[in-house]
This record gives structure tokens, sequence and C-alpha cells, in this order.
């Protein structure tokens, strides 16, 4: 079994703990707001309040606070659009990020990253997913950038903690429960791919799987995600069939959908590091979704249908 760092006691909120959250109002980013409050004191802030790309204001920020972790979901996660924008990515993604790894060195803190599947090609043969020492290959500008920021972060300090996660989903924000169930409220016919292959991870189980990593003092790269895999297209089809709706979803192959950026075949992202610490809370994808729908489906239909 792989070494944690210094564990804290488990269920108790260490009054003097001090936490910083960036990117904040991002999917993951609310929800860690939320949970990551029981730890301690945290400080959350915005891409507004707090752009990480603003490296002074960075610095005087972990100066004030000078806080034990650094949670950071900031990121430019726009695949398409980092693309078009690629020194804005490995601005964000990447130099940015290996400033903050600088700063919370500095002040002796914890720096948890979140990054992603996109680190590898996606042409591992299935159904075998990608273990934390698999070897990264991004196909596309964001899983470049975005591996360019863990490879910075492990470069400047040991005191660390990369968090690899994919095919997240949550109440807030933009996400894919959403974007389909828009389009079959409309009536519209939806092609969802059927050949690329992940695990759709909600990002408040995400969040509680981080606290738990926090808690024990986990380090290293670890990998996020929920239990089993599906494609898009079975993902989409059990988001209709859980709330009870009909639709019209057609399977469709990668190609026939072309975009900007290459997506990669294979997401499914294996918890062995999860496992062997004894850590694992994730669920079975299907369990998480039939949670997050009994919780949220009914109101986010009738959003979408203008109702609320």
């Amino acid at each position: 079994m792989e070494s944690l760092g210094t564990p804290f006691a488990l269920g108790e909120k260490q009054e003097g703990l001090r936490i910083l959250l960036l990117g904040a109002r991002g999917l993951l980013g609310k929800e860690c707001e939320k949970v990551l409050g029981s730890l301690g004191n945290v400080w959350s802030f915005s891409k507004d309040e707090l752009d990480i790309t603003h490296f002074d204001k960075v610095e005087k920020i972990l100066v004030e606070i000078y806080p034990h972790f650094v949670v950071n979901c900031a990121a430019y996660t726009d695949v398409d659009g980092c693309e078009r924008e690629v020194e804005k990515a490995f601005l964000v993604n990447a130099k940015a990020v290996g400033n903050l790894a600088r700063q919370a060195s500095r002040v002796g803190a914890r720096l948890v990253h979140i990054s992603t599947d996109y680190v590898f090609d996606g042409e591992k043969p299935l159904p075998s997913g990608y273990e934390e020492d698999d070897p990264p290959c991004p196909k596309n500008v964001y899983g470049k950038s975005k591996l360019e920021g863990e490879r910075l972060v492990l470069q400047i300090d040991t005191n660390h903690l990369i968090v690899r996660t994919a095919w997240l989903y949550g109440r807030e924000g933009k996400s894919f429960p959403k974007a389909i169930l828009k389009r079959v409220l409309e009536g519209q016919t939806v092609r969802v791919v059927c050949d690329q292959f992940g695990s759709p991870t909600w990002s408040k189980s995400v969040a509680f799987q981080i606290r738990t990593l926090m808690e024990a003092g986990a380090e290293g790269i670890v990998h996020v995600t929920s239990m089993g895999s599906c494609s898009w297209y079975e993902f989409a089809r059990s988001i209709v069939e859980l709330l009870g709706l009909g639709g019209d979803i057609r399977p469709c192959e990668s190609s026939a959908c072309p975009r900007p950026a290459p997506r990669p075949k294979n997401s499914i992202l294996e918890k062995r590091r999860l496992l062997e610490l004894g850590l694992n809370r994730m669920r079975h994808w299907k369990e998480d979704l039939r949670i997050f729908l009994e919780a949220h489906g009914k109101e986010i239909v009738s959003e979408l249908k203008g109702e609320a």
C-alpha cells in the first residue's frame, strides 16, 4: 500500500484549519464549497474574485490567509475553445497552476489540484481503463495544457494531491444531463455518440471523495470517478429512462459528430490508488445518477420548461 501524508482526525472539524478554494463557482467548486466547510474555515473565490492568472494577487491572498490547503478547481475547461485559444489554455491550465504550486509551497500548504482524463489519448483497449501511473499522451490542446499543469505541480513540490476526474455533472451550471433533457423536452431528435466510453460522475460525490482524501493526508495522483462505465449514448438513455421520459435518442459514431478537438474513445479511469489506500467512497454511476435525478430531476425539468 502506498503511504499517506499526515492525516488528521476523521469527522472532526479542525477549527484552526484554513482552506483556500479557487474556482468556487464552477461545477465542482460549488460542491467543494459546501462539503469542505466541515473540515475547517474555507475562503472561497470565484474567477471574478481571484483570477489565478493574476500571479501577484494569488501570492498576496496566500500570504494573507496562510492556508493549510489550496484546492484548485479553476481551469479553462472549454475543450473546443482551447483549440482556438492555445495561449490562454496553457496560461490558465499550466502556468497559473505552476505559480499556485510555488506559492502554496512557500506557505507550507498542500495543493489539491483537479485534473482530467484528457491527459490520456483514449487508445487503451477496452474494457480496461487508465491507472494513475499509465503514461499520459493527450490528443488535444486541453489535455496537453492540463498535463503540463500536472508536470509543473510534480516538479515544484511533493506536498500535493492531483485528482483526475471525468464526465462530471451536477445541479448547477452546464452539464450533459441538462443538455440532453433540454433537447428531449423540445422534441428534437438527439444523436449521441456510442463509441466513447467513460464513467459519468456526480460532482457532489467527487467533493466528498476529495474531503476524504484531504482528511487522510493523501498525496500524489489519484483517480476519482464513479465506479463502472458506459458510452455517452447509454448515459443519455439512462437519464431519460430514470425520469420516465420518452424522446428520440439515437446512437451515432464519433465520425458523424466531428468536433474541433478530438475526444478520447476510452476515458475510463481506474481507481487503483483509492482502492489500495482503502479510501474509496465512489458509488456505481447508475446508483449516483438515480440519486441525483431523484433529488434534482423534477426541478431541472421544470426549469427547462420555464415553469420554475
